[in-house]
């Protein structure tokens, strides 16, 4: 009786394994459908990234077009410095650095200024105003470049300013410079 046992459900695991591993012709039911509704939307979504990549392209080169009208624009504003007197830029816009200018040992140069653009001022104008810390009367000069031929003296960048109260006695003030180009 064992035996006999045995032998049924050795029979009925095969028949049961053989339906499983043959599926009825035209596969398991609405397998089918299902495979092919998923391979119509990874087509979709193929297509959708691909349209996604050119905005995506197109936008990045609108952006680089705005940034280089920005920059264009931002070269056309002014650039001023208000400098104190010791050289100590208090505000600016395209300016590098100011300080007092120095001799050849190191020593401040008593009303003498040298202001560094960022750019190349050597085809601008430039105006500068002193704010006297008194009464007096000062003056306020510009050495850099004229006319578009640079100083030997200095970069294509840099202005050299230089104040003089009025018995023309070289004097540190405050003072603001602004050019156009």
């Amino acid at each position: 009786m064992k035996k006999a046992l045995m032998i049924t459900a050795v029979l009925s695991l095969s028949v049961c394994t053989s339906q499983v591993a043959e599926p009825a012709a035209g596969g398991l039911p609405g397998l089918d459908a299902r495979v092919g509704t998923l391979e119509v939307t990874v087509a979709e979504q193929g297509t959708a990234g691909v349209d996604l990549q050119s905005q995506v392209d197109g936008l990045q080169a609108q952006l680089s077009a705005v940034q280089t009208e920005l920059s264009t624009l931002e070269n056309k504003l002014p650039m001023f410095a208000v400098v104190d007197a010791d050289g100590t830029r208090i505000a600016s816009r395209g300016v590098q650095s100011a300080r007092q200018s120095v001799d050849g040992s190191g020593n401040p140069v008593t009303g003498h200024y040298d202001v560094v653009f960022e750019r190349s001022v050597s085809k601008c104008a430039a105006t500068v105003t002193v704010e006297p810390s008194f009464s007096g009367a000062l003056t306020a000069s510009i050495n850099g470049t004229f006319r578009g031929i640079p100083n030997p003296n200095r970069s294509e960048n840099t202005f050299l300013v230089v104040l003089s109260d009025e018995d023309q006695h070289r004097t540190n003030s405050r003072f603001n410079i602004i050019v156009v180009c």
